[in-house]
């Protein structure tokens, strides 16, 4: 039990080699790191908190924790959160244009995503298997919902398109049971099969 305070930068494996086994319920991460990777191990974590002002930019590989909210601080451009099954909330940040594939797979408590008109990709996968997702409304920016990037949202209900998607890829909404209407922009000039 604890908190774990970092003011040094983490990479893919470092968390685990060092850390290994420790119960942080809480993490604070410092002004002087630029970016946080793996904390895949960190099973009984609660809570991430970001100083102000933060140099960081980038989040990777945070997954199997018991985080229920996040906000991601200004200045983070990528992140990878995937496999939070206690997630419900997160809060992008204007700073981030691109959502990686996969970036929130697998968060099946995943109830509120805020997508800032900012956001000018969401990769493969991106929401996939999100099961309490109801509702998202796609930044006016979005050029193409890619492959898979809801499929397995069971509780996805409304989404709404921007007038200028292009591209509706292949099983970008397979398995969505749920969903009464979608209106097909004039815009869209490709539907994948």
């Amino acid at each position: 039990c604890g908190t774990l305070y970092l003011d040094c930068n983490i990479r893919d494996g470092e968390y685990n080699a060092a850390f290994l086994g420790n119960r942080f319920k809480r993490i604070v991460v410092g002004p002087n790191v630029e970016y946080l990777s793996s904390l895949s191990e960190a099973k009984q974590l609660k809570r991430i908190e970001f100083t102000n002002p933060s140099r960081l930019s980038r989040i990777s590989k945070i997954s199997h924790t018991q985080i229920e909210e996040l906000l991601i601080p200004s200045g983070v451009t990528e992140f990878s959160i995937s496999f939070n099954k206690l997630l419900r909330r997160v809060t992008i940040p204007r700073s981030a244009t691109t959502l990686k594939s996969y970036a929130l797979a697998h968060c099946l408590n995943l109830d509120e995503v805020k997508l800032h008109d900012n956001i000018q990709h969401i990769g493969r996968g991106c929401f996939e298997d999100c099961i309490q997702l109801s509702n998202i409304i796609l930044p006016p920016k979005i050029l193409s919902v890619e492959e898979d990037t809801f499929a397995g949202c069971t509780n996805l209900t409304d989404i709404s398109f921007p007038e200028g998607i292009q591209k509706i890829s292949r099983n970008a909404f397979k398995g969505c049971t749920q969903l009464k209407q979608i209106i097909v922009p004039h815009s869209v000039n490709r539907i994948e099969r």
